[in-house]
């Protein structure tokens, strides 16, 4: 009889659902609100590239926020096996991980 490995069933992520998304979502307006309070005076100012960000690190893994695809045309090669292979051969950044 013949046996076959388990099947890899894909797992979307969730970032939502990590408890620093949550974390940062929950309440980064009230960081940026007490900044000038309670933190300037030891960090500094508040640096307005933070709010960018902080909202693309909110936007990222949101597939109404956009997304790319990829296809190769050709003939496999060893990289093309790995999907972050590829990605990371075309000089594709990833925002998250």
């Amino acid at each position: 009889m013949i046996s076959f490995p388990p099947c890899i069933v894909y797992q979307p992520r969730n970032p939502k659902a990590s408890a620093y998304y949550k974390c940062v979502e929950n309440h980064f307006d009230n960081l940026e609100r007490a900044w000038d309070d309670m933190y300037a005076s030891r960090y500094g100012f508040w640096r307005t590239y933070v709010i960018t960000v902080i909202y693309k690190y909110l936007d990222c893994g949101d597939l109404h926020m956009g997304f790319a695809r990829i296809r190769c045309d050709g003939e496999p090669g060893p990289t093309d096996s790995d999907p972050g292979n590829v990605l990371m051969g075309l000089g594709v950044m990833m925002p998250c991980a």
